[in-house]
């Protein structure tokens, strides 16, 4: 057993080197929560955001380019429809598939996967905004370790691991700002310098592709097929809306992406969505300016539509009757619900659609639009307790046991509103929120009145 002595004397806790690295390791992690909240400050910032901390059951995930964020910009925040996370091509193929892993680690599949963009096989992460766009943004270890395989790149991986656990170094060009001043919102790159290669990791790098035939790109399209094809997820491609200068470019993206159909059963192609538009629809031959929005909101329209019709679609193959997702309850059974899907409202609980939902607060309200009976069925992990339901015209009390039950509510007008109250619980998994009721499914069963 060493003595207090021996401890006292050791020269490492004599070294100043020693103590320097350990106040640097500490203020950088001290940092890396205030910094990230401070900073996230481009578009690719804010969707890792909004994945991180908002939960989603949408039939339809959007993924893709610029020009497909700008076509779906109208279907943000209709959660309960379209999960948007259509940003740029700087964050190329590898980007789309870290957004696809991270959306299903939390979520309820989606009916569709939706990738919407103009040359989806291009990039090797060489890109002069890759550092800024994918290299600062994707910084789990499994993205760091899958960019490490694909680019074999020493000095490329060394830079992310930088950026993984330096939030100075990550955040360096905003901090070069005052600190009090107004954070930066919109959406504009960072200036980045370009990025100088190494010549023996270019060699590498070289063969590397040479001998599998595929950029990084390809690599990570292939990967978001076999995740989705695991998950029995429909991808659907759909090339993004173009000048008469971008026909060509259209069609080649076409022919790349139908060079996998014949080993992905669950890839269609929606080749007939290809449209163009007049020059002066463009503010940049690419982006659409105020008169092309304007111009395209009849196509958005029917593009939406379709979607959503496929991806409910796909929903009812996959569940039972009794199973209802929440897209079900708003449009097929007209129930109103409250605040879903942003932790405030309810969340799912497990990773299949339509199992279990969670209401954060002990008392909610549901507004029934027709007669009938109501079902409420609890899920297999919620607390016992006792559960009041009540509005102007009934009352009752049910006691709630371990396992899943079914509750018959009955409606006897239209548009009754009810108010559910029960005991607030916590999960116990560190979880520190006040829960409701986990609920496995609702809908109203036939009409006895």
């Amino acid at each position: 057993m060493l003595s207090r002595s021996f401890i006292s004397n050791f020269k490492l806790f004599r070294n100043a080197g020693f103590w320097t690295c350990f106040i640097v390791v500490c203020s950088e992690s001290l940092l890396q929560q205030p910094l990230k909240k401070r900073l996230f400050n481009h578009q690719v910032d804010q969707l890792a955001l909004k994945i991180a901390t908002q939960a989603f059951d949408a039939p339809v995930l959007v993924l893709g380019d610029s020009v497909a964020e700008n076509v779906f910009r109208n279907a943000v925040g209709q959660d309960h429809r379209f999960a948007v996370f259509a940003s740029n091509q700087a964050i190329e193929m590898t980007g789309q598939y870290f957004f696809l892993q991270r959306y299903l680690e939390k979520n309820p599949a989606p009916g569709i996967v939706v990738l919407m963009a103009g040359e989806p096989l291009k990039g090797d992460l060489e890109q002069y905004l890759t550092e800024n766009y994918v290299q600062r943004v994707f910084t789990r270890w499994r993205e760091i370790r899958w960019m490490a395989q694909q680019t074999l790149d020493p000095v490329f991986t060394l830079k992310s691991l930088a950026y993984k656990f330096s939030p100075s170094f990550r955040y360096r060009s905003s901090l070069s700002t005052p600190l009090l001043s107004k954070p930066q919102t919109e959406s504009v790159p960072l200036a980045q310098p370009p990025q100088i290669s190494w010549s023996l990791s270019d060699r590498i790098r070289n063969h590397w592709q040479k001998t599998q035939g595929q950029n990084v790109s390809t690599k990570a399209w292939v990967d978001m097929l076999k995740i989705t094809g695991n998950l029995n997820i429909p991808l659907v491609f759909i090339p993004t809306p173009t000048n008469p200068q971008g026909v060509k470019q259209t069609a080649k993206s076409l022919k790349e992406i139908a060079g996998f159909k014949s080993g992905w059963l669950h890839l269609t192609l929606w080749a007939d969505e290809a449209i163009t538009f007049p020059f002066d629809y463009f503010i940049d031959n690419t982006h659409f300016n105020k008169e092309g929005y304007r111009q395209i909101r009849g196509y958005q329209q029917e593009l939406y539509l379709r979607m959503l019709q496929a991806g409910n679609r796909q929903e009812q193959t996959r569940k039972s009757d009794s199973r209802l997702n929440m897209n079900d309850l708003t449009e097929r059974e007209k129930v109103s619900l409250p605040s879903p899907f942003q932790l405030k409202g309810f969340y799912p609980l497990e990773r299949r659609r339509s199992q279990a939902f969670q209401w954060t607060h002990p008392t909610f309200t549901i507004q029934v639009s027709k007669t009938g009976l109501f079902l409420l069925e609890t899920a297999n992990n919620s607390p016992t307790g006792t559960l009041e339901v009540h509005s102007d015209t009934y009352q009752q009390s049910f006691e709630l046991k371990k396992g899943t039950q079914q509750l018959n509510i009955p409606v006897s007008k239209a548009n009754q509103i009810f108010t559910f109250s029960f005991p607030s619980w916590s999960p116990g998994n560190g979880d520190a929120r006040e829960l409701g009721i986990a609920v496995k499914a609702l809908g109203t069963l036939k009409e006895p009145f």
